[in-house]
């Protein structure tokens, strides 16, 4: 396997492969939940939620959940986005796909590059 290359779950869509390269990463969010463990290692369910950025704008912003509770299921979802589209509006629709707590969106959006303001 090229660990250069990296294949992306999107929703309603086939996946999408890309070079990690040439698409970086932006922002990330991600947290652990716990049940009667205390150490993030120790983590049961766990959420990840990523935007990344090629040169020519378009973005990638995808949430993996996995779980080791066995009443679940690990879940990913993503969406390939415009220059122009509102990534955070997408990072709330994944986040929901996948059950992602509102502290885990919040810390992605913290991530994303500062706007400048005149």
């Amino acid at each position: 396997m090229n660990e250069d290359k990296l294949t992306i779950t999107l929703s309603d869509r086939a996946p999408v492969r890309i070079t990690k390269a040439e698409w970086p990463i932006i922002a990330e969010g991600h947290g652990p939940r716990y049940r009667d463990q205390v150490k993030e290692n120790d983590a049961t369910r766990k959420w990840r939620l990523v935007i990344r950025r090629h040169a020519d704008g378009r973005m990638i912003a995808y949430g993996i959940f996995t779980t080791q509770w066995g009443d679940e299921h690990d879940l990913r979802a993503g969406e390939l986005l415009g220059a122009e589209a509102d990534p955070v509006a997408a990072l709330r629709r994944i986040a929901e796909s996948i059950g992602a707590p509102e502290d885990v969106v919040a810390n992605t959006v913290a991530d994303l590059p500062a706007t400048e303001l005149a």
